[in-house]
């Protein structure tokens, strides 16, 4: 399968818990699907069909830190007198009260994403937006753009991403995290969550330790990037994962 490639790295970033709204903002240590659909749009320049994108990563960081942050608190209200100098009417309440929050932040993250079909990769090479990953002011850097033919392989090794929760049966080196899998931007926003296996250390598929088989479920085969470094015999596995539930199917 060939597929869109690009590294990205900057200085920090930040994947915010959607159900914290003030006291300490806590942040996801592996970027959500919905964050990275965001991330491809943005480097595409419009909302593309999510219905057959399939989204692959790699993502690790230095350390992490918190930083304290000063919130301005705005209500909204009802159309009244002009702004001040402008025609633009005062549907906010200001001086609202302010206050200082703990941010939890990553530390130099490293960002490798595979994108499938392969047909973004001049949009990557020139992005239409600034490049960003997760808050507004996360810049990024794209050091490497590039085209991989992903391979076939019956085994793999995987480290430092998200697998699917039907494979909870067989990853046993992991942790289950519930996180935003697509927001839709034309239902008001409407995010949709679904629940992930989180595998930071890295873990091979031929090993009764990290993986478990079963001789009538599991993927028969693994998508590798032949370009990864090769550890003990494998290749690093690339699980491309769906933006909809109804594009899931079956394992392969």
């Amino acid at each position: 399968m060939r597929v869109t490639r690009v590294e990205v790295e900057g200085p920090t970033t930040s994947f915010r818990y959607p159900h914290f709204l003030v006291g300490r903002q806590p942040t996801y240590e592996m970027p959500p699907l919905a964050t990275l659909y965001g991330h491809i749009c943005s480097a595409v320049g419009e909302w593309l069909d999510p219905s057959g994108l399939r989204i692959g990563f790699r993502f690790t960081y230095t350390a992490k830190a918190d930083d304290k942050e000063q919130i301005h608190i705005i209500t909204a209200s009802a159309p009244r007198a002009k702004l001040p100098g402008t025609d633009m009417p005062a549907n906010v309440e200001t001086g609202a009260p302010q206050s200082i929050q703990i941010r939890e932040y990553l530390f130099e993250p490293r960002l490798t994403l595979y994108v499938a079909p392969a047909e973004w990769t001049e949009a990557f090479r020139q992005p239409r937006y600034t490049v960003i990953l997760g808050r507004s002011q996360d810049l990024m850097t794209y050091t490497r753009v590039s085209e991989v033919e992903l391979v076939e392989a019956a085994d793999a090794y995987y480290e430092h991403t998200l697998l699917p929760w039907a494979l909870r049966p067989h990853v046993l080196r992991c942790r289950t995290e519930l996180l935003p899998r697509f927001v839709d931007y034309a239902n008001r926003r409407q995010p949709h969550f679904a629940r992930y296996l989180v595998v930071k250390e890295r873990i091979f598929t031929n090993e009764g330790e990290h993986w478990l088989r079963y001789a009538d479920r599991g993927p028969k085969a693994h998508w590798v990037d032949p370009e990864s470094p090769e550890v003990r015999g494998l290749r690093r596995g690339v699980w491309l994962h769906s933006l909809l539930e109804s594009d899931d199917g079956d394992l392969p």
